[in-house]
């Protein structure tokens, strides 16, 4: 099995075009493995990682495969994080050479990165690689690995229950978007410090948001991403505060955005996140009040307090912290609703997500769960057809209204998309969608519905 993640791993390495990974296993042994080829540029050393005991690679040590493609060689090493300084430190392989200290004697240069990382085995690409033997000396340094952290102190590794770090990269794995657009996105959160995220139903609005937020934060810590959705009966009172029924009469409670302020003040060295779903179907005047001023991203912190409006008197302020960030999901495609409120339009930064379906990521997702690639081109090209007509209805609907690639990427475990599930999924959840957007035509609804069924 690791030989053959090996084999795959130095084969994308030597294509030098594809940065996923994705589909490569995450364990190994019971331990997390990791393989990166790069960030938005592909690296000049791709690397798979075995990290656990609270290691990771921007901090600890762990066994490493580093493919030094420029010197055409592949080290098997005793790796050392170079991003921070890891707090313990190998015990085997001390006798070994550092790659600094290799690539000084044999090339007279040095590495590109990993120098203080020490050589257990080199691999040669011109003299043919034995991804047998290779995987053989992995699982012995896997071993050593396992048999030197367990016999620590465990007071060695309480920062085991740290989390992972969490970067872009990761976040785009499952995205159908570009890491040059991503990147964009995470520019202007975090220097409009609110963004809204639009697009017609089913492009994955919530999960694209939660994986921006995991971004922003630079780790996937559900505590500091908080979550709301508005809706027409939605109020300041819940948003920010009010008087509840308590007992007899009625208390002065904090509402949920108050509350997640508090949160965020308390610890001002992390950043937070707050998601507002469906944030047009609130009458956003009422439910901000005076915080329309505060979420500025120029207003933020203790200088712009301001008191609320069931504050006890002037002396009694609010102010939003400047480590807290704001994402609103809106759908396109919600006829009942109005526009957004102008003053609010201006300071929110507009992020539109678009049907994936013409991305080379959508198709690899669903063939990687076993759909049949000719299948799918059917699939895609009637989906494209659709999204083009409702595109072109300027006067009824337009590019808002287009379908979502999200209503086929939740598949069972182990199930790909067959004739039948997709037929299921159109039949149950578009065709009422295409109906109701052509309640005043129903045979053009019916032709589309046709078109999508694959009924020639």
């Amino acid at each position: 099995m690791i030989a053959d993640t090996l084999s795959r791993f130095v084969a994308q390495a030597d294509e030098g075009t594809d940065l996923r990974t994705s589909d490569y296993p995450n364990t190994f042994q019971e331990l997390k493995m990791k393989v990166s080829f790069g960030q938005g540029n592909y690296a000049k050393v791709p690397w798979i990682a075995i990290v656990s005991y609270g290691q990771e690679v921007q901090k600890g040590i762990y066994p490493v495969l580093l493919y030094f493609k420029s010197s055409g060689i592949l080290i098997l090493a005793y790796g050392i994080s170079e991003t921070n300084v890891p707090e313990v430190d190998w015990q085997a392989g001390q006798s070994e050479p550092t790659i600094a200290q290799y690539f000084r004697d044999e090339f007279q240069s040095v590495p590109e990165r990993y120098g203080q990382s020490r050589i257990r085995n080199i691999y040669r690409v011109a003299d043919g690689l034995d991804f047998k033997a290779m995987a053989n000396d992995v699982e012995g340094i896997v071993a050593a690995y396992r048999d030197e952290m367990k016999g620590r102190a465990q007071g060695e590794f309480e920062e085991s229950t740290e989390l992972e770090s969490y970067t872009p990269e990761d976040a785009i794995e499952d995205l159908f978007v570009d890491r040059q657009k991503f990147d964009l996105m995470l520019y202007l959160l975090r220097e409009k410090k609110n963004i809204i995220l639009q697009g017609p139903p089913g492009v994955g609005k919530t999960y694209f948001s939660k994986q921006l937020a995991y971004a922003l934060l630079g780790q996937k810590d559900p505590d500091r991403v908080g979550m709301v959705q508005f809706h027409q009966s939605y109020a300041y009172e819940d948003f920010v505060q009010g008087y509840r029924p308590s007992g007899d009469g009625f208390q002065l409670r904090d509402g949920i955005f108050f509350q997640y302020c508090t949160k965020a003040r308390q610890d001002f060295s992390r950043d937070y996140v707050f998601i507002i779903d469906e944030i047009n179907r609130g009458n956003l005047s009422k439910i901000f009040g005076e915080l329309m001023l505060l979420i500025e991203a120029d207003k933020r912190g203790t200088d712009w307090e301001i008191p609320l409006a069931y504050s006890s008197g002037p002396d009694e302020r609010f102010s939003i912290p400047e480590n807290l960030y704001l994402i609103g999901l809106m759908n396109t495609a919600d006829r009942s609703l109005a526009m957004v409120d102008y003053a609010l339009r201006r300071r929110f930064g507009f992020v539109d997500l678009e049907p994936g379906f013409e991305t080379d990521q959508f198709k690899e997702f669903l063939v990687r769960r076993g759909t049949d690639e000719h299948f799918l081109d059917r699939v895609i090209n009637r989906l494209m057809i659709v999204n083009q007509r409702i595109a072109e209805d300027q006067a009824n609907l337009g590019k808002g209204y287009r379908i979502g690639h999200s209503f086929f990427c939740s598949l069972p475990k182990g199930h790909s998309l067959d004739l039948a599930h997709y037929r299921r999924i159109v039949q149950w959840e578009i065709e009422p969608l295409l109906r109701e957007y052509w309640f005043d035509n129903p045979d053009k609804a019916e032709s589309l519905i046709k078109e999508l069924m694959l009924v020639d």
